[in-house]
């Protein structure tokens, strides 16, 4: 079959405006897939991230019960981002223990290991919540649960569903956007290469060269203006469109960099919150223990002082059993701010499980801490708790050591500010004694 005759201006015309379109869709094709990659796995990262830090904070409500809490910290996940349609803690057969938002919509496979499946409109992360540390205080049903867990160390699941909506409308404009920057490169290179005469096959292959550049990857290359005839427009026209596509995979990725920065900021913040307890807003048992070492090696290093402080609340499960656990962790709520309103700047308060509490003091002596202590236990005393109209007093025991050189480890100045609470306890509670 023979093709029809488009004569010279048109074979130019399909010479200069094919090639270039074809290398600027391939720049935009892989520019895109790119992006959209790790648009995609960023968005992966911050729901799989959202999850595991949840089970951290639902293992002690889990073995304890308190599907109050559980709830609360479900509603609290999801409030806290637009994005999380459902938020869902299961027990380790599959059963709903607390739901915050409708029930999941697509169903993903329980296991000892973290699993993920995207639909179209929603993503769902299932995070199994796994044993820490058994409560001292934990009943045989709890020890027997742990024991048949269907997977080693998993007492239940953490089911999230992330809507993609915010996510496709990303990746739509950035289409939008590349489709805009490839259609008006398009029509400026027809419009360049119907000026273009016959005769002029050097300036072509110069023009064909720095294109060929630029599908390489090279935008910085330009067209030198060396000729004053009809090519010039041609010259500078393939020289704005270089800079149109370079400004444009700036704009671009500038527009990932934001993307980033911001799904890292949210990673961030979801490893902070991994650190903290969230019922109290302590320091959790995590980010005790490593601030706790590190200040034990500068004591170490230095001669410095350091002291530390273990509480537990006087009687709390008979607080939980009279007037709920809702009183309950109002009482922790409570006490916490008590503590927090107590220490000095340099001072790190944190929940150690349950119902006690630790402070660790640096540069505090011996004294200046028992000091300390006494103070929170007069000011727990006289500050009731009071919900629905209830008030509820309760008072705390207190174990005070201070580090020495002769045991300088994190585990016997526990164990003797843990042997001075128990000693306290024995004395009737609510007093100060010294490890």
């Amino acid at each position: 079959m023979k093709w029809p005759s488009i004569g010279f201006r048109g074979r130019l015309l399909l010479g200069a405006v094919l090639p270039a379109l074809m290398i600027a869709s391939l720049l935009i094709t892989v520019f895109l897939g790119r992006y959209q990659a790790d648009l995609e796995r960023s968005f992966r990262d911050h729901s799989q991230t959202i999850a595991r830090q949840i089970g951290p904070a639902a293992e002690y409500a889990l073995f304890s019960g308190s599907y109050e809490t559980l709830r609360m910290l479900a509603e609290g996940t999801r409030q806290g981002d637009a994005s999380i349609v459902s938020v869902s803690v299961l027990d380790r057969h599959g059963k709903t223990l607390a739901q915050s938002g409708p029930a999941p919509q697509q169903e993903v496979l329980l296991g000892s290991a973290l699993q993920v499946k995207s639909g179209l409109h929603l993503t769902t992360v299932a995070a199994p919540i796994r044993q820490t540390a058994m409560p001292l205080d934990a009943s045989a049903s709890a020890w027997e649960g742990y024991a048949e867990s269907s997977a080693p160390g998993v007492v239940g699941y953490v089911v999230i569903e992330v809507s993609r909506a915010e996510l496709i409308a990303r990746q739509s404009e950035i289409v939008e956007i590349t489709l805009m920057i490839l259609l008006g490169g398009f029509m400026l290179a027809t419009w360049l290469s119907l000026k273009i005469a016959a005769g002029v096959t050097r300036p072509i292959a110069r023009i064909n060269e720095v294109v060929a550049k630029i599908g390489r990857g090279d935008l910085d290359a330009r067209v030198h203006h060396d000729s004053a005839g009809v090519l010039a427009p041609l010259e500078a026209g393939i020289n704005s469109m270089a800079e149109k596509i370079a400004a444009a995979q700036r704009d671009l990725q500038q527009r990932i960099d934001a993307a980033t920065n911001d799904l890292r900021q949210q990673k961030e913040a979801a490893e902070a919150m991994a650190r903290i307890d969230v019922l109290t807003g302590l320091a959790n048992r995590r980010a005790f223990d490593e601030a706790a070492q590190h200040e034990i090696q500068r004591a170490v290093r230095y001669g410095t002082a350091l002291s530390l402080v273990m509480v537990d609340l006087d009687f709390f499960k008979t607080i939980n059993d009279r007037f709920g656990h809702h009183v309950g962790d109002q009482v922790l709520v409570d006490f916490a701010r008590i503590l927090a309103a107590s220490v000095r700047g340099v001072d790190l308060a944190g929940r150690w499980g349950g119902e006690e509490f630790i402070i660790l003091m640096p540069g505090a002596e011996l004294d200046e801490a028992m000091q300390a202590a006494e103070r929170m236990r007069l000011a727990v005393a006289a500050a009731p708790t009071k919900v629905d109209g209830v008030s509820c007093g309760y008072t705390a025991s207190f174990g005070v050591a201070a580090f020495t050189t002769q045991a300088p480890t994190l585990d016997a100045l526990l164990g003797r500010a843990d042997r001075a609470l128990y000693r306290a306890k024995d004395q009737g509670r609510n007093r100060v004694e010294v490890g």
